[in-house]
């Protein structure tokens, strides 16, 4: 296997999408739904290929639960898994197992897609932003709760130019091209960042720091983060689990600043459901938040409130990673692709392991037939002692969900 296999790799909720080098996508894990988009709903022993339509590559990939998006070399829009609240614009609820193009307005091209739980949102090369999914606390950010059939135009701040966009688990976020930040959706915990916990079904400004310069933002389940220029990161909303990095376990609704190692810039993050990772400039891996399942890469579970640097292999140095709800993944400069976390489903790309705590590359053997016919379900001794994971039922921490689950 050339050492350049992959670049890019996003996780899902049991479920893992890398994109080689060629711009193939490959998949792991859970298929119940159909999120591996190989035309099936069962779920495979190894690897399988994305049925993307011919002669169509992946440019860029999204996934956070259960429904997947690609941006195609054609400059489509396409999308497959979950559809229970229109997650693929196609009209219907039901779920599909084969890629299908999403209907974006005629004349928009659309340059990135972000998937946030149950809605997702488009940016155009003109940076307007395009919405569509559920809608029932305004994560589609049009000024009402009402469903619509497919995407939907947004004005952020004044028909402002967007840059960035991000989707959490009820609320969304954007990046203008001045370097403000927006927010919409949901706002139980303060994911809005505008000191309240109202809800808006349009943009509101976050009230972050004058004279910081941010370049990217990041949706956990109910909580954000922003990251400057000079590589600091802010965070606000939901704070259960320590997912802001400020020390503390006090959800905030209003921005603060992570607690990072002294003289350590980051440059790029990305936010699970209540864990967060963080690559700084020489590649190196930084995490902090819950950890009920090994998701943060580190060998002790449990919370961390500030962040602290994974372990990798040697010489490992990452260009991407992607954090998930129990499981992260990621490539290194390299091109390997390596993921840590929680394996019940076989998202790890191995053998279904009970908890994999530390990133450990995907060995060839697992990505070398990826596009050949999936194998059977792995069966399993009766009788077996083999320690597993099993899927965490009352772990559950985003959406409309999480309002049952710690009433």
């Amino acid at each position: 296997m050339a050492p350049d296999r992959f670049r890019q790799a996003v996780v899902g909720r049991a479920f893992t999408i890398a994109v080689t080098a060629e711009g193939a996508a490959v998949g792991w894990g859970d298929n119940s739904l159909g999120a591996l988009g190989n035309g099936a709903g069962t779920r495979p022993r190894g690897p399988v290929a994305v049925t993307l339509p011919k002669g169509v590559d992946v440019t860029w990939l999204s996934a956070k639960w259960g429904t997947v998006y690609a941006l195609g070399s054609d400059g489509q829009v396409y999308a497959w898994g979950d559809n229970g609240f229109g997650q693929l614009a196609d009209g219907t609820t039901d779920p599909s197992p084969t890629p299908v193009p999403v209907a974006m307005p005629v004349g928009a091209k659309i340059v990135d897609v972000d998937a946030g739980y149950w809605h997702a949102l488009a940016l155009s090369s003109a940076g307007e932003v395009y919405a569509w999914g559920d809608n029932s606390c305004g994560q589609l950010g049009f000024g009402a709760t009402d469903e619509e059939d497919g995407p939907v135009a947004i004005q952020v701040g004044g028909s402002q130019t967007v840059t960035r966009v991000s989707g959490g688990g009820m609320h969304s976020l954007a990046l203008t091209r001045s370097g403000s930040v927006y927010a919409w959706g949901d706002n139980s915990y303060g994911q809005l960042g505008d000191g309240t916990t109202h809800a808006s079904t349009k943009p509101v400004a976050v009230r972050l720091p004058d004279l910081a310069v941010f370049v990217q933002v990041a949706a956990l389940a109910n909580a954000s983060l922003a990251l400057t220029a000079d590589g600091r990161v802010f965070a606000w909303g939901d704070n259960a689990f320590g997912q802001l990095g400020d020390g503390t376990t006090v959800g905030r609704p209003l921005p603060v600043q992570a607690l990072l190692p002294s003289r350590l810039k980051i440059c790029e993050i990305s936010g699970g459901s209540v864990h967060a990772l963080g690559l700084d400039a020489d590649g190196g891996l930084h995490t902090w938040g819950h950890c009920h399942a090994g998701q943060r890469g580190v060998s002790v579970l449990g919370d961390r409130s500030v962040p602290v640097q994974v372990g990798t292999p040697a010489g490992t140095a990452f260009a991407h990673v992607s954090a998930g709800f129990a499981h992260s993944a990621g490539v290194s400069t390299e091109g390997r692709l390596l993921s840590w976390g929680a394996d019940w489903a076989g998202q790890l790309a191995g053998e279904m392991l009970p908890v994999r705590p530390g990133p450990t590359t995907v060995p060839d053997a697992s990505v070398k037939d990826a596009t050949v016919l999936p194998l059977g379900p792995r069966a399993v001794a009766a009788g077996s002692a083999r320690p597993r994971v099993e899927e965490p039922s009352r772990w559950v921490y985003v959406g409309r969900e999480v309002k049952t689950a710690v009433s």
